[in-house]
């Protein structure tokens, strides 16, 4: 209890501190502050290595609540960093923080920023698309990011299921070349995994829209099917 006690008035004595200080001191000590800020970036985690992405899948408010608290009031000091800096990797840094708070409209305006500064990112791409799960995003952004990240992204195992999954819940949005981009991106899961492209699509009940794409090699669809019975329904499967 005093260790918090002690944080809450850590910043107070802070600003009173530099309030107190002559017009140049104060803005050395504003400067130093702004490096004190760098460090927390820094120093914050990749969240999973990518919690911008892969942890993210099924993005929800109740996922992000386990480190909102964590993560309170880094959001706009990173914010106000990554402006400073104009860097591509601290706008992410700036995302990731955001999407952990739950801030997620901040989120997608740092992964604008972030892309903004370097467009070559497919992961900053998906993770915008994401966003589009909790209304953050409006569709027809998501449909255009979720392209861009097809188009620049090969096959990777942990990030070309993610994103195969998110397809599956962009599909009812999905523009004709939103579906040529899915297609292509499901013959690329098909192709290096296809007992992961069955399961995904057992559980999001989406073989109506997978079948018709592997129909088009009959013997890709015979396997497909074979996987689908050997799975089982999902409500057995649960």
């Amino acid at each position: 209890m005093m260790g918090s006690l002690n944080e809450t008035r850590q910043p107070r004595k802070t600003a009173r501190w530099i309030s107190r200080l002559a017009p140049p001191n104060r803005l050395l000590a504003g400067l130093l502050a702004l490096g004190g800020c760098g460090l927390l970036l820094l120093a914050l985690p990749r969240l999973a290595d990518n919690l911008s992405l892969l942890t993210i899948t099924g993005l929800t408010r109740d996922h992000a609540r386990p480190t909102a608290q964590a993560t309170a009031g880094t959001e706009r000091p990173l914010a106000d960093l990554a402006a400073a800096l104009g860097s591509p990797q601290a706008w992410r840094q700036a995302a990731r923080a955001s999407i952990a708070g739950g801030n997620y409209p901040a989120a997608a305006a740092a992964l604008r920023q972030a892309l903004r500064l370097a467009p070559g990112h497919a992961d900053d791409w998906a993770t915008l698309a994401a966003l589009s799960d909790v209304g953050a995003v409006p569709p027809i952004e998501a449909v255009a990011a979720f392209e861009r990240a097809v188009a620049l992204q090969g096959f990777e195992p942990s990030f070309t299921p993610w994103l195969f999954s998110l397809g599956i819940r962009l599909w009812p949005v999905l523009p004709p070349s939103g579906h040529a981009a899915f297609e292509q991106l499901t013959w690329r899961q098909w192709q290096w995994g296809p007992g992961r492209l069955t399961e995904i699509t057992r559980d999001a009940r989406a073989e109506l829209v997978i079948a018709p794409i592997l129909a088009q090699d009959p013997a890709a669809l015979a396997d497909f099917e074979r996987r689908l019975q050997l799975l089982g329904p999902l409500d057995q499967a649960r």
